[in-house]
């Protein structure tokens, strides 16, 4: 028996019993949406009521499950598998059903990033396989995102729609803080659904960092340190002075492991390692180079050669 078929978030809730003469192991329940087969799932639930009427076939046949819809009326039909060498596939009912087709997701993260906020989460319209998401910050609209990016969680709970429903990006913002809005953007019928708004606190301005050591090796002095500016991933440039002298630019561009622990949005490749050819007992100070919004090229501090 097909005993129900509801709607739900993404598709359509079916339940019911099936079991067959042959054997009293559970079977399979194959189950259609529109006349495609949307899933095969296991009878195989607990349901005592089950040999009062048929004392034989144990009580282990119920299947309760959700299938994958899209918007509109479906008509949803389950068939009994056959077992054995004998018998045929049963159908056991169908049921016409309206689908919401309102977009649906979760906004799962909003977080300062490097020149704006960054934003993840997922959504799926019950009418395409294309969803997308508009991105405002204080009440402007900035960007649409597509929901590109591979989501196992959410195809396994929304089965037969495939595995991209993710949805990634830094968008830009001013520093400071900023109102940030998802909007999921309808297709077909239905209409456009909020995922909510977060206010974020937009990292913005003068590059931060460490000037860490400076040691004597054979040609000069081996300076290291890292440099990061909150506006971009792009390297940030040292100048350097010796005595108040110029003494070069370099590029803080090396791998660091723990900045990129410390700012994942940013990337790894931050550090510097350089020698530059100054005489002994000189002072060798850094200054790191402002890149996009800020106000000075910060002082990183100097060092004795």
């Amino acid at each position: 028996n097909l005993e129900a078929a509801a709607p739900v978030l993404g598709g359509v809730r079916v339940s019911g019993w099936a079991f067959d003469p042959d054997t009293t192991s559970p079977i399979d329940v194959r189950l259609s949406v529109d006349g495609v087969t949307a899933a095969v799932v296991r009878a195989g639930g607990p349901r005592p009521d089950i040999p009062g009427a048929y004392p034989l076939a144990g009580t282990n046949h119920g299947y309760d499950t959700v299938v994958s819809a899209r918007g509109g009326a479906r008509r949803v039909c389950a068939h009994a598998v056959n077992v054995g060498s004998t018998g045929q596939d049963t159908l056991i009912g169908c049921r016409t059903v309206a689908v919401a087709s309102n977009p649906f997701g979760n906004l799962e993260v909003a977080t300062t990033g490097p020149g704006g906020v960054f934003v993840s989460g997922w959504a799926i319209d019950p009418d395409t396989d294309d969803a997308s998401v508009r991105v405002s910050i204080d009440g402007v609209s900035v960007a649409t995102l597509p929901t590109d990016r591979v989501r196992a969680d959410v195809a396994a709970a929304f089965t037969g729609r495939g595995d991209r429903h993710g949805f990634a990006g830094v968008v830009p913002a001013a520093g400071g803080a900023r109102s940030v809005c998802l909007t999921l953007l309808n297709q077909g019928a239905g209409s456009d659904q909020t995922l909510g708004c977060r206010t974020v606190t937009v990292a913005s301005g003068d590059p931060i960092g460490n000037f860490e050591s400076a040691t004597r090796v054979a040609g000069g002095v081996r300076l290291t340190g890292w440099l990061l500016d909150p506006d971009t991933t792009a390297p940030v440039a040292l100048h350097v002075y010796a005595d108040g002298a110029w003494a070069g630019a370099h590029v803080a561009d090396q791998p660091r492991g723990d900045v990129g622990l410390g700012y994942p949005l940013w990337g790894a490749s931050h550090g510097f390692d350089v020698t530059i050819p100054v005489a002994p007992g000189q002072s060798v100070c850094v200054y790191a180079i402002n890149i996009g919004p800020g106000t000075t090229n910060p002082f990183m501090g100097c060092r004795p050669s």
